[in-house]
């Protein structure tokens, strides 16, 4: 049984009269102090992520009915935490700020900075240490009233934990509810919260359910941030969707006449939302760098009306095939009658009695081309934005010349469309049509305001082959979208943008290039985003 304690002068209210490890307390703990020791706070964010370890989870705490969760570790023994300190130590401002050592206890640090922040008194060794675990999380439970937050903490010694929460407790602040089950301590914002997140537990913990456990074991080995989203979670998208609604029907892109989304077109977009199947995302240092993996239901892709859109392959040269040297791509697949969908589906939008015809002759008139029938022949399968690494910040600064920018779209289209499409672009837009020069290669037909960039990406080249892109976009050839970001190239444009700034040259120096990239397989969607380092 835990020891009781009587409430201090200021109200302060700990356990009760029947507070014990596995009985129920109530705690006026201060807000920060709650997001400490939950996922590492504000400066200490990173903090709370750099860690990884096996064992005890805090799903086993949460119910089955928890709706989203994210977990994170913060073993001091991780191979994790080496990892990721190996790394943070090559930003000057990580080890002028920060200061710490790859055997350094991270936890001790995320307190006495939430300590040096607060005005708290708290000593980690003293108030923290012999009760804090290594592991945290964040939820979401559905209760009878809808969704309520949820924290868990792992603990190695109950009693020792309500005198810990005490001392954070007496830094005042907010209400909430806690309870001791185990190796975990439950936190929510009322104690009625709190009971009924560990009452749940009776009809099955996160750890048991069968949602759960396919989605994370989709994204691999737990890493040191692990995140799920329920099939549920559907329905709570489909409220706020449908709830939108009104303000898409009458915003920008409705169509002429457009007074309010149909009755319809809200039930198919609730149906497609709610039967929504589940999420899950991990991320871990690798090999020098960050990587977030993540796999959902791809119907999820289909709610927006577009059919098949985000799940159709970039042809396989769109991107790959780009100039080696290539600072920043962005590729996207184009499905065959992307365009029709998009029509019909923005008609739906609107019900009966509005013409989709309407809205295109609308559009035609503003840009000079029929935008539903011209587009697909201009894009064809896929379109992608590419910069060169010649970048000359200075020149273009100083110039009202846009000509000396390395910047092209190359799509897979009909060059005569293209052709068609620039002119009358140019001219809606008063641009002189010379400006824009138009080139066509074996890999797509590529336009640039710079005629030797033009030149080049329409001739192509190997980027595909290139280290750097195939660490960071492994499967460029079997994506739907492709975005790539090369910062070695692009440091002497940093450095002229910085202005002189040469600590934030300094702290950009170590980055070596971001990949993002999507692609469907058996009818699920899987993103991977790298970060890697010098």
């Amino acid at each position: 049984m835990s020891e009781h304690h009587e409430p201090p002068a200021d109200d302060l209210l700990i356990g009760g009269p029947d507070a014990r490890p596995k009985g129920r307390g109530r705690a006026y703990l201060a807000g920060g102090a709650l997001a400490v020791l939950a996922v590492g706070g504000g400066a200490a964010a990173w903090a709370a992520l750099s860690f990884f370890g096996t064992g005890a989870q805090p799903a086993e705490a949460l119910p089955a009915s928890t709706l989203g969760y994210v977990s994170v570790d913060l073993d001091p023994s991780g191979a994790q935490k080496i990892e990721a300190l190996k790394l943070a130590r090559k930003f000057p401002a990580f080890k002028s700020e920060v200061g710490l050592d790859s055997d350094d206890d991270l936890r001790q640090w995320i307190v006495e900075e939430f300590a040096k922040d607060s005005g708290c008194d708290l000593d980690f060794e003293a108030d923290v240490e012999p009760w804090l675990g290594s592991r945290a999380a964040m939820a979401a439970v559905d209760g009878e009233d809808g969704p309520f937050p949820v924290f868990v903490l792992q603990t190695t010694d109950a009693d020792r934990a309500e005198k810990g929460l005490a001392a954070f407790a007496e830094c005042g602040g907010e209400e909430a509810g806690w309870r001791i089950e185990g190796d975990w301590i439950v936190l929510a914002e009322t104690e009625a919260q709190a009971d009924a997140a560990v009452a749940a537990t009776d009809e099955g913990t996160l750890t048991d359910d069968a949602d759960f456990r396919k989605w994370t074991e989709r994204v691999g080995d737990s890493g040191l941030l692990t995140a799920y989203a329920a099939p549920e979670v559907g329905g709570l998208l489909a409220d706020a969707a449908v709830a939108d609604l009104g303000d898409v029907a009458q915003g920008p892109a409705a169509l002429p006449g457009c007074e309010a989304a149909s009755t319809a077109y809200e039930e198919e977009l609730r149906a497609k939302l709610t039967a929504f199947d589940g999420a899950a995302a991990t991320v871990k240092f690798n090999d020098g760098g960050v990587e977030l993996q993540a796999t959902a239901d791809s119907g999820i892709q289909t709610a927006a009306g577009l059919g098949s859109l985000a799940s159709a392959d970039i042809d396989n040269r769109a991107v790959t095939g780009l100039p080696a040297d290539t600072a920043f791509a962005f590729g996207v697949g184009l499905p065959e009658g992307w365009a029709t969908a998009l029509e019909e589906n923005l008609a739906a939008l609107c019900g009966e009695g509005v013409d989709p015809e309407s809205f295109g002759d609308e559009l035609a008139e503003g840009l000079g081309f029929d935008v539903f029938g011209e587009l697909p022949q201009v894009l064809g399968r896929s379109v992608v934005v590419a910069l060169g690494a010649d970048i000359d910040v200075e020149a273009l600064m100083n110039s009202s010349d846009p000509t000396g920018l390395p910047l092209a779209i190359r799509t897979t289209g009909d060059k005569a469309a293209v052709d068609r499409v620039v002119a009358s672009l140019a001219s809606s837009f008063g641009v002189p049509q010379d400006l824009v020069t138009v080139r066509e290669g074996e890999d797509g037909v590529a336009v640039s305001l710079d005629a030797t960039y033009a030149e080049q990406v329409a001739a192509g080249g190997e980027l595909g082959k290139d280290e750097v892109f195939r660490d960071l976009v492994p499967n460029a050839a079997d994506a739907s979208f492709v975005s790539y970001l090369n910062l070695d190239r692009l440091q002497p444009a940093i450095e002229q943008l910085a202005g002189g700034d040469q600590e934030a040259v300094e702290n950009l120096a170590p980055l070596q290039g971001v990949g993002l990239s999507s692609w469907n397989e058996d009818d699920e969607l899987h993103v991977l985003l790298r970060v890697s380092v010098d």
